[in-house]
């Protein structure tokens, strides 16, 4: 069976306990109704905008019971179709940030201790890649990262996939402080060769 919610409104000022949404509860590529969490710290809900989505969606209820319970920590959750759409709009979420983070990459040096939980930032003068491309550039990258270094707190580390191992190093970042983008970036100009070429 397939579960999806669709046209997700986030209202971020209403949020308090709990996440404020509403979206449309899709049951095997069909509307089927509503789902909804008022922010408040009271349960998702959900209900059927059709007879016919009232009968989905009591077939979803049944199919979410037969799933396994979902483990986080030292607590076991039954899983259930509540705690399914929670589970969806948390990933929805977390590519929605991941995605806003992504962007801040390409004029920001990013740092957290968890991509899916929160992040703090430090605004460069151009963008990164530019920067990069000029001795003084990369001279100038390393710099901040040196100031940077002397303010990460305990698991912190950066999160920027556009920097190159070997300026981390030359700043004294310690392997678990930074992550290894060579062959990330490595990758990605090998595409844009490919790419240039394609057009000449």
């Amino acid at each position: 069976m397939r579960i999806e919610l669709k046209k997700i409104e986030i209202n971020e000022r209403l949020s308090d306990e709990t996440c404020c949404f509403s979206a449309d509860l899709y049951i095997n590529g069909r509307n089927v109704g509503i789902a909804y969490n008022r922010g408040n710290g009271c349960p998702t809900d959900y209900y059927a905008t059709t007879p016919e989505g009232k009968e989905q969606i009591l077939k979803a209820e049944d199919y979410c019971k037969t799933l396994p319970p979902i483990k986080s920590g030292e607590h076991t959750y039954e899983m259930d179709l509540e705690f399914y759409i929670d589970n969806l709009l948390n990933s929805h979420v977390k590519q929605q940030s991941q995605k806003k983070m992504q962007k801040r990459f390409k004029d920001h040096i990013v740092i957290g201790n968890d991509r899916d939980v929160g992040y703090r930032y430090v605004n460069i003068q151009t963008p990164i890649e530019a920067t990069l491309k000029s001795e003084s550039g990369r001279a100038y990258i390393k710099t901040v990262l040196e100031t940077l270094k002397e303010q990460l707190e305990s698991g912190d580390q950066v999160l920027n996939d556009n920097i190159p191992t070997n300026i981390f190093k030359a700043a004294g970042f310690g392997e678990n402080q930074y992550l290894d983008n060579d062959l990330q970036l490595a990758t990605k100009a090998r595409k844009q060769s490919k790419s240039i070429g394609k057009k000449m």
